[in-house]
């Protein structure tokens, strides 16, 4: 299995509407389980090529402050 194959299974409209709340819950845990910190090593790799490939980049002066 690779994500491909997952994503493929997950956007099935027939496997997500049978059993809602079970499929969500599998949806949400798989996300976590991507995106959790210490293990989404993989994921920030992938924004930064995604990044440098569109040439974009963060604005140094504004990343990290939270506006309350």
């Amino acid at each position: 299995m690779n994500i491909d194959n997952v994503m493929s299974i997950i956007t099935d409209e027939d496997w997500y509407m049978t059993n809602k709340t079970l499929k969500q819950n599998i949806v949400y845990h798989l996300m976590y389980g991507l995106t959790r910190s210490g293990m989404n090593g993989w994921l920030l790799e992938q924004e930064k090529k995604w990044m440098q490939d569109h040439k974009l980049e963060y604005n140094k002066d504004t990343v990290g402050i939270h506006k309350t």
